[in-house]
C-alpha cells in the first residue's frame, strides 16, 4: 500500500502545484519605508515596501495564495486591518517581480539542466582491523548479495591488521565466487604510500599518517577509510564496516517510496530496545539489492532526484527543505555526496547519555514506561536507527559510516586518521569543504552485529574526546564564498596546522571559547530536557547526575586533555593532541595533491590492491 503522504501529495497535485513560496532573500531598508530585496538565486534586485516584506518573511513553506495570506495575518494581527484584496494585489506584484517560485515552476526546472543519467557504484568497500572472524562473515554475506542481484561491482578490503589472520580469511570467503575481491593490506598500502608521496612531492610521514593513522595505540579506521578514498578516486562507492551483516529490512513500500527535502533537522527516527533479540526480531529482513538504493540519490543533483521521483507520480516534500536546498533545486546544482543508510543492532554510541539526551522527545519518551524498562534501555546499545524516506538535506546531520555511500569522482575531504568518530568529523568537513555537497539518507536497514558484546562508558560522560577538539578547531575558520572545494580543503588545514604550531598556553587560549561553547549547548540541552514535565522521578535523577557529571568535569584540571587518548602509549597527551591536529592540517593541505596523484598512478594503470587470489 502507498504510503499516507504519497497518497496525500497525488491527491492534491493539482492544488500543489499553484502552491507559491517564497524564494532565498537578502535586504536592507531605505529611510522612505521601502527596503532593496536581493534574489541570489534569480540574480535580480527589487524594491519592496514594509508590508511586501513581511508577506515574503512569512512563506517559507509552499501555500496556495489563499494560505500565504491567511498565515501573514495570523503571524502580523499587530497590523491592524488589512483588505485581502491588497494582499492578493501584492501577492501578485511579487509573483511578477519573481520573489516567489511555484510548484510547477520548480518541477519544470530551469532549460539548461539536463537531467544526469544515474550513476553506478564501483566498489563495496570493506575496512578491517584485527576482526578477521567478523570480518569473514561479513563479506560472505556481501558476497552472497552481489551474487544474488547480479555483481556490477567489486568488493575492495583495507586492512590495518597487526597480523595475517584477515589475509587468510579474505582468501577463504573468495573460494566461493561471486564479485572481484580486491584486498590492500599492511605492505599493500606502504608502496601505495611510497607512490603517492614521491609523485605528488608530499612530505612521507604526511601520507602515512593518512593510511596508517597515528600510530599511538588508538584505532585507525580513518586510515583505512583514506586509503579507500585515494584507491577509488575518480568512482561511486559504498563503505560498511566489517561487523556488519549485508541483511535489509525496509518499512515503506518499495514502488511508492516518498522523497523528502529537508533543513538541518536529522531525517533518522531512533527506537531503543532491550537485547540483541528484540531489535532483530523487530524487523522483517529481505533479500534487497541495497545498492541500487543508494544508487537512485549518490552523486546526483537534487533537481534531478526530484524530476525522477515526479516520473513515477510521487510528489516530493518540500515543506521542510531549508532556503539553501531551494536554491539548489531552483539551479540544478548540488550533488549528493554521501549517502547514509540506517542500522539495526548496536548503536555505535560510545555514552549511554546519548539515548537521555536525545533532540528527539519521541526518543526519550521510550525510556519512561517503567523504571525497570528505564534501566535496560538506558544501559542497551541495541537500536534501530532509520529514514521513513529519502531525506536530501545540504547538512550531514548523523554521519556514520557504518554504511555510507561515496561520491568520490570530485575530491572529498580525508577522515580524521585515528580515535572514534571520524566519520561524523568527516560529514562536519564535508559540510564545510565540498561546495554545494547534499547529504541523503536512505530507508534502508542493514545488521550491525558486533562479534562480541559492548558496553557503555559511564567514565568518558562530561570529558572531551578527539573529535571534540576537532569540532572546535573547525568551528574557528570559515570558507570564503568563491573558494572551491580544493581550496576550501587547503584553507581549512592551512588553518588547523597554525593552530596545532601554537605553544601550549597560546594554544588553550584560542581554543577555550569554542570549546567551552560547546560545553554550554550541552549543559542547556541537559538543563531544558531536565526541565520538561511529565518525566517520571528516576529519569530526572538520573539527568541530574549526567549534568554533574558535566560540570565537575569541566572543573577538573585536565578537563581539556582529551580523554580518549592512552595516557599508558602517549605520556604528554596535551603536546600529542596539538602535533595532532597539526599533522591532520598538513594532511588536508596537501590532500588536493595526492587526490591527483592518485589519479594519475590509476590513469597509469597501477593500483595499489592486489586480487584475492594472490593474497
Amino acid at each position: 500500500m502507498p504510503t499516507t503522504s504519497t497518497v496525500a501529495g497525488r491527491n492534491s497535485s493539482s492544488e500543489r502545484a499553484i502552491a507559491l513560496r517564497g524564494i532565498p532573500y537578502q535586504f536592507f531598508g531605505l529611510r522612505d519605508g521601502r527596503a532593496l530585496v536581493a534574489l541570489p538565486a534569480k540574480g535580480t534586485v527589487i524594491a519592496c515596501d514594509e508590508l511586501g516584506l513581511h508577506i515574503m518573511g512569512t512563506a517559507s513553506a509552499f501555500r496556495t495564495t489563499e494560505e500565504l495570506i491567511g498565515n501573514f495575518l495570523s503571524q502580523f494581527p499587530m497590523l491592524g486591518p488589512v483588505e485581502d484584496q491588497e494582499l492578493l494585489d501584492r501577492v501578485e506584484q511579487l509573483v511578477g517581480a519573481g520573489a516567489f517560485v511555484s510548484w510547477a515552476d520548480l518541477a519544470a526546472g530551469r532549460p539548461e539542466v539536463t537531467a544526469e543519467s544515474p550513476a553506478r557504484v564501483s566498489w563495496v568497500a570493506l575496512p578491517t582491523q584485527n576482526r578477521p572472524r567478523e570480518l569473514c562473515r561479513a563479506l560472505s554475506s556481501y558476497v552472497e548479495n552481489a551474487r544474488k542481484f547480479g555483481s556490477r561491482y567489486g568488493i575492495l578490503i583495507t586492512d590495518g591488521s597487526d597480523e595475517q589472520l584477515t589475509r587468510q580469511a579474505v582468501s577463504e570467503a573468495a573460494a566461493y565466487g561471486g564479485p572481484p575481491i580486491r584486498y590492500l593490506g599492511g605492505p599493500e598500502k606502504l608502496q601505495f604510500c611510497e607512490q603517492l608521496a614521491r609523485r605528488a612531492d608530499v612530505p612521507p610521514n604526511v601520507v602515512q599518517t593518512a593510511l596508517f593513522g597515528f600510530r599511538d595505540g588508538s584505532i585507525s579506521t580513518g586510515a583505512n577509510r583514506n586509503t579507500i578514498l585515494l584507491a577509488t578516486v575518480g568512482e561511486l562507492l559504498i563503505t560498511a564496516d566489517d561487523d556488519t551483516l549485508c541483511r535489509v529490512a525496509c518499512k515503506i513500500d518499495a514502488e511508492l517510496p516518498t522523497l523528502a527535502f529537508r533543513g538541518h533537522d536529522d531525517p533518522q527516527v531512533v527506537s531503543l530496545y532491550a537485547d540483541r533479540e528484540c531489535v532483530l526480531g523487530s524487523r522483517t529482513w529481505e533479500d534487497r539489492d541495497w545498492v541500487a538504493e543508494h544508487e537512485r540519490v549518490l552523486g546526483a543533483s537534487p533537481f534531478t532526484i526530484m524530476r525522477a521521483f515526479l516520473r513515477t507520480g510521487v510528489m516530493p516534500q518540500l515543506e521542510s527543505a531549508c532556503p539553501h536546498v531551494l536554491e539548489m533545486l531552483m539551479r540544478g546544482t548540488g550533488r549528493v555526496t554521501v549517502s547514509i543508510g540506517g542500522s539495526a543492532g548496536d548503536s555505535g554510541y560510545q555514552r549511554g547519555s546519548s539515548f537521555l539526551l536525545h533532540p528527539d522527545p519521541l526518543v526519550r519518551r521510550q525510556l519512561i514506561s517503567s523504571e525497570s524498562e528505564f534501566w535496560r534501555l538506558l544501559h542497551s546499545r541495541e537500536i534501530v536507527r532509520e529514514s521513513l524516506d529519502y531525506s536530501i538535506a545540504h547538512v550531514p546531520g548523523t554521519t556514520q559510516a557504518m554504511f555510507a555511500g561515496l561520491d568520490n569522482r570530485d575530491i572529498l575531504p580525508p577522515f580524521f586518521p585515528s580515535y572514534r568518530n571520524q566519520d561524523g568529523v568527516f560529514g562536519a568537513i564535508t559540510g564545510l569543504c565540498v561546495r554545494d555537497a547534499c547529504f541523503a539518507h536512505v530507508p534502508i536497514v542493514m545488521q550491525h552485529i558486533p562479534g562480541s558484546f559492548r558496553e557503555f562508558d559511564p567514565s568518558g560522560i562530561g570529558r572531551l574526546r578527539v573529535c571534540d577538539w576537532i569540532f572546535a578547531a573547525c568551528s574557528l575558520w570559515s570558507p570564503g564564498p568563491v573558494m572551491d572545494s580544493n581550496r576550501r580543503i587547503k584553507s581549512l588545514g592551512w588553518h588547523l596546522e597554525a593552530l596545532g604550531a601554537l605553544p601550549q598556553a597560546e594554544f588553550c587560549a584560542v581554543m577555550m571559547p569554542p570549546v567551552f561553547t560547546r560545553l554550554a549547548a550541552v549543559i542547556k540541552q541537559i538543563e531544558a530536557v531536565s526541565a520538561e514535565h511529565n518525566y517520571r522521578e528516576y529519569w530526572v535523577k538520573e539527568v541530574d547526575v549526567i549534568l554533574e557529571r558535566f560540570v565537575s568535569s569541566a572543573l577538573d584540571p585536565d578537563y581539556l586533555v582529551p580523554s580518549d587518548i592512552d595516557v599508558a602509549s602517549v605520556p604528554n597527551r596535551a603536546s600529542h593532541l596539538r602535533e595532532m591536529i597539526r599533522t591532520y592540517g598538513q594532511l588536508l593541505s596537501s590532500w588536493p595533491e595526492l587526490v591527483v596523484a592518485a589519479k594519475e598512478l590509476a590513469a597509469a594503470g597501477v593500483r595499489p590492491w592486489r586480487a584475492v587470489e594472490e593474497v
